[in-house]
């Protein structure tokens, strides 16, 4: 997934993560997919270092991130809105994705922690 110059900002200006961290949790499907509108999808993910969710807009096809809004901005029509249990499903996937990638590096060092 690439990353737009206004994408870019909007990570540094709303969320404490890197911006390669962004990518890789939604490039992971380790967020909630709220649906797509306007051409652009809509995914709800949890930001550790915030201890929040955030809401980040990428084409439609996925190959492209174009911003991050913050969790209670208004959706378009047809985007699923935010609720309580779509943010505990995000960061339960955060985990999972967290977790996943804990498991491989162990095993790539041949399950030494």
């Amino acid at each position: 997934m690439e990353l737009s110059n206004h994408g870019l900002e909007r990570i540094y200006d709303r969320t404490k993560l890197h911006p390669d961290d962004v990518l890789s949790i939604v490039s992971a499907e380790a967020a909630v997919d709220l649906g797509v509108a306007d051409g652009q999808r809509y995914f709800l993910f949890y930001s550790q270092p915030n201890k929040s969710t955030k809401i980040a807009l990428v084409s439609e096809d996925r190959r492209r991130l174009i911003s991050i809004w913050e969790k209670d901005y208004n959706l378009p029509t047809g985007v699923k809105k935010v609720t309580w249990q779509r943010e505990r499903d995000a960061q339960t996937l955060l985990q999972a994705f967290l977790f996943a990638r804990i498991k491989a590096k162990n095993k790539q060092n041949g399950g030494a922690a």
